[in-house]
């Protein structure tokens, strides 16, 4: 699957993710591939984000194309959901997508994931910020309830969002074998 860790603020959205590309096949995990973007610029201040089966997202985000306009984000969103549980139903496979950036002044993020649960809108309040992550199912689940809290843990030790996202992604990396440290940043600022 990945990690991906979606960072929000009032001023900046940060997204962080691993690059493998798995597969699993006769219970044995397969590398295809370390260093793939797991997420695409749709307009100048809006992005579209996934973990699960690439081809799903490929598929997917081939609606999307970057314009100069931004895409109304709600929409978007609403769209992916339904074209994510088409794909899933028709596939037998899993994906969970993140549709963010900025949208009349404020920074947000819809997570989507390919079950029937509802999208969950992300966006930071006053100087709190807002905080997503997208795990597989290889991860302890101990270590997956513990991520927030280790995140806040780092932004103290090192005061940097961005080096707090990195060292999120050693300690999952470590944990999960569908994720690497070979990470790509996204950083859209307000």
């Amino acid at each position: 699957m990945s990690f991906l860790s979606v960072v929000l603020t009032k001023d900046f959205i940060s997204v962080m993710a691993d690059g493998m590309v798995s597969k699993l096949e006769d219970d044995q995990l397969t590398e295809l591939k370390s260093d793939y973007k797991k997420f695409k610029k749709i307009s100048q201040y809006q992005f579209v984000t996934f973990t699960g089966a690439v081809r799903i997202f490929e598929h997917i985000i081939r609606k999307y194309t970057y314009k100069e306009s931004p895409y109304d984000l709600e929409i978007v969103a609403n769209e992916i959901k339904q074209l994510l549980l088409q794909e899933i139903r028709d596939n037998k496979l899993v994906g969970q997508v993140v549709v963010g950036g900025i949208q009349s002044g404020d920074i947000i993020a819809y997570a989507i994931t390919s079950d029937n649960q509802i999208n969950r809108l992300y966006k930071p309040t006053g100087s709190e910020l807002a905080q997503l992550y997208l795990t597989s199912e290889y991860i302890d689940p101990k270590i997956k309830e513990d991520i927030p809290n280790l995140f806040i843990d780092f932004c103290k030790k090192t005061n940097n969002i961005e080096e707090s996202q990195i060292l999120l992604n050693r300690i999952v990396a470590d944990n999960d074998p569908t994720v690497n440290n070979e990470i790509q940043r996204l950083l859209i600022e307000l």
